[in-house]
């Protein structure tokens, strides 16, 4: 193997994370039980995700298990937090995955490299590793690293460090966010790939556009670092890794 590939997940292979339907979903049994708003249920938890990003714990902020369990507890309710990676198991399927065709075929061809493909996401394994199983791609990764596994979380420097341990030193970084996957990634001295969905006229206006968006989103101000590569398809990103080998 001479190069590490650190593939993001959600909005890079699938459209949108499965585990985001559980949280609607106990959002609306919330309401219904018990006459919990949806919205105040739903703006507590991005309140508390948002604070620990902005405090720096990024493993914490995808700890939507706890998070939740906090919520529970700062809205009155005493009853036991359901497992939301065995809710999950019921969204494991057609009407909720949504697979990008291009990144599953470019993960195949990326394996007929002398690549190392690892699963970096800001999601915990217990639901990315089941959803990367039931999509068919589990078996093409070399390694899964995930915030619960690395004890860090994107961008944090650390986190790709402890993601390349046992693999190529040499690595390239994709995901579809500026400040989770760019930021991140050129902090650690490693070249980033944007996959961008969205359709665009200019790119410097798009990602101009798109550092705002991420900053009032997050709510956080970090300094802007422009992606190595910009690519539209993951198709293109074979072509990329092959220039680098």
């Amino acid at each position: 193997m001479k190069l590490s590939v650190l593939m993001d997940i959600d909005q890079v292979i699938v459209e949108r994370n499965p585990l985001s339907y559980v949280i609607r979903d106990l959002a609306e049994l919330l309401f219904r039980r018990k006459g919990i708003s949806r919205e105040v249920f739903l703006n507590e938890i991005r309140r508390k995700r948002i604070a620990r990003i902005k405090s720096g714990d990024y493993m914490g902020a995808y700890n939507y298990q706890d998070i939740i369990e906090k919520v529970y507890r700062k809205l009155g309710l005493r009853e036991e937090v359901p497992i939301l990676s065995e809710l999950l198991k019921d969204y494991l399927r057609e009407d909720y995955l949504k697979i990008y065709i291009d990144a599953l075929e470019a993960i195949k061809l990326l394996k007929k490299m002398p690549v190392a493909l690892i699963a970096f996401s800001s999601g915990y394994s217990e639901y990315q590793v089941p959803l990367l199983d039931k999509i068919g791609l589990l078996k093409y990764f070399d390694k899964i690293a995930t915030p619960d596994i690395l004890g860090y979380g994107k961008p944090d420097r650390r986190a790709y460090m402890r993601a390349l341990e046992g693999m190529p030193s040499s690595a390239l970084a994709v995901g579809d966010s500026l400040f989770f996957d760019v930021y991140g990634a050129k902090n650690a001295g490693i070249p980033a790939v944007l996959v961008v969905r969205e359709k665009f006229s200019s790119i410097d206006d798009f990602l101009k556009a798109k550092y705002i968006r991420e900053k009032i989103s997050l709510e956080i101000d970090y300094p802007f670092q422009r992606p190595d590569y910009i690519i539209t398809s993951m198709l293109d990103l074979p072509c990329i890794v092959e220039s680098l080998l």
